[in-house]
């Protein structure tokens, strides 16, 4: 999935090394949905949906107090999630990237490593952090 993608490539003094394939390329991806993102989404369709709840605020703290209540400190993916961070995984092994340059990084928190998993898979041989 694209939309989950950033890429910051640095800045160089000539414009010729820009094009340059040894030049380093940073791709940032954001965990996908996780459960307390759907949670949210669920409890204000539980409440009446979005315009009813923006219109009173005693709705509004009810949805604050019960996202609260429900909400996991360290949430899976949501099924939504999981394939966006399949996508994200087939995207990214799409490009051919130099697995013996490519690092990847991740988050030790569930929802990160369930994105980063489809992505590791993908880049067969890349090192893991």
């Amino acid at each position: 999935n694209p939309g989950l993608v950033f890429r910051v490539q640095g800045e160089v003094a000539a414009p010729a090394i820009a094009d340059s394939p040894l030049m380093p390329l940073l791709q940032l991806v954001r965990h996908a949905e996780s459960a307390n993102n759907a949670l949210y989404n669920e409890i204000i369709s539980e409440c009446g949906g979005a315009a009813a709840v923006a219109s009173d605020p005693s709705l509004q703290r009810r949805v604050d107090e019960e996202e609260a209540r429900r909400r996991s400190s360290d949430p899976p993916l949501s099924a939504r999630g999981l394939e966006q961070a399949a996508r994200v995984g087939e995207h990214l092994a799409g490009e051919n990237l130099d697995c013996a340059s490519t690092l990847l990084v991740c988050s030790p928190m569930r929802r990160a490593l369930l994105t980063a998993a489809p992505i590791a898979r993908g880049l067969k041989g890349a090192g893991v952090a």
